[in-house]
């Protein structure tokens, strides 16, 4: 059983085990272990701020919601999280930035205001923030899922498997080859989207009042209220929606 003892805790999660972790507005720093063990560090003795619960294949480490004067206990030390590859990884933070390279799992990572920017060499990445910005750049296929309210939204990688981008004003940039067959979605309500294709693929692009702009060959339609454009090609098409982005 994993204690807080001091600056360190470790505990044995194995390959493919769960790790959670949460700050208020700490940074998480997060890297592969090169074994089956969670390693996280601090400037700070972490038993003062976080509560860690462990078990069989898993570890969570979240913070104290003690009141303080001015409201709510707040943890500024950042962490640094070395876990499995392959493990499953729900790393959260309130206004502190998220960090994470060479993850291969189910990686989901969320903040409301902090920005998250990953790295990661495979699996499945979900990243959700409110006005933070959110960086995907993998270094092979990934499903890759990404939510905001108002941040931007950049991915890249060799080939999307899932694609799922959707922001309300912010800038949406993906730049990658999509499977021949699954899901790719890009949703804005005001914000504009960059897409730069790495193989043919299908698209299928549609606006209220946002332009339509290709420098594939395309078909442009649409009419008062409706702008359309396809542009043909192999597998399950790319689909974008908005109401005035481009």
């Amino acid at each position: 059983m994993a204690t807080l003892l001091g600056q360190r805790v470790e505990h044995e999660v194995g390959p493919s085990g769960t790790v959670v972790v949460q700050t208020f507005d700490a940074a998480i720093h997060a890297r592969p272990s090169g074994d089956g063990w969670v390693r996280i560090l601090s400037d700070r003795t972490l038993a003062e701020e976080y509560r860690l619960e462990t078990g069989p294949g898993r570890l969570e480490l979240r913070p104290i919601q003690g009141h303080w004067p001015f409201g709510w206990r707040r943890d500024r030390a950042p962490l640094t999280v070395e876990v499995p590859a392959s493990a499953t990884v729900r790393f959260d933070s309130g206004s502190g930035i998220i960090d994470a390279e060479g993850l291969a799992g189910e990686q989901r990572y969320r903040t409301a205001s902090g920005d998250v920017q990953v790295r990661p060499s495979g699996g499945e990445v979900t990243i959700e923030s409110a006005s933070g910005s959110a960086t995907i750049v993998a270094v092979a296929p990934i499903v890759a899922r990404a939510r905001t309210a108002s941040g931007d939204i950049r991915i890249e990688a060799p080939r999307l498997t899932t694609l799922e981008a959707r922001t309300m004003s912010g800038r949406v940039d993906v730049a990658s080859a999509v499977g021949v067959s699954g899901s790719f979605t890009i949703e804005t309500v005001s914000g504009t989207a960059t897409l730069t294709l790495s193989a043919p693929a299908a698209v299928d692009a549609m606006s209220v009042s946002g332009p339509l702009r290709s420098e594939l060959p395309h078909t442009a339609g649409g009419g008062v209220g409706r702008r359309t454009m396809m542009i043909a090609g192999p597998g399950s098409a790319i689909r974008f929606r908005s109401v005035s982005g481009g």
